[in-house]
């Protein structure tokens, strides 16, 4: 009986981890304002390894002798560990544009328009505090 508890456990923890992993790219590109907050599918990952591990040491206990609770356990860490590894490390690791200013250094001009149509250079403005923001494309 422990054995069926323990099992459902490890398949439990394991499908939690992988559908955070899963919806993280699958559910969230389709909502930008979401695209940088994983924050809620690396903690349901890590749900999913407790779990898959809590049942895992339960089989151990309970003299379990089949890996199926282990190996659940090994793959939702794995999964949670490249989902982490992916949002806070890998998605900070972006190349440096070859044309892109440094930080600090002058923009260069540029025209475009402004929000009631004229066309504007940023030449215009010099000498005046400028904030130049180029969001990156969703309203």
């Amino acid at each position: 009986m422990k054995d069926r508890r323990a099992r459902r456990w490890a398949i439990a923890g394991f499908a939690v981890a992988n559908a955070a992993v899963a919806s993280y790219f699958l559910v969230l590109p389709r909502w930008p304002d979401l695209r940088d907050a994983a924050h809620p599918n690396v903690a349901a990952a890590a749900l999913g390894v407790l779990a898959a591990a809590a049942a895992w040491g339960r089989a151990r206990r309970a003299g379990a002798r089949r890996g199926t609770e282990a190996f659940l356990a090994l793959e939702s860490a794995c999964v949670a560990a490249f989902l982490a590894t992916y949002v806070y490390y890998l998605s900070y690791q972006l190349p440096q544009g070859a044309g892109a200013p440094a930080v600090g250094a002058r923009a260069p001009g540029f025209r475009l328009p402004d929000q009631e149509g004229r066309a504007r250079s940023l030449d215009e403005l010099r000498g005046r505090w400028v904030v130049v923001d180029f969001f990156r494309g969703h309203w």
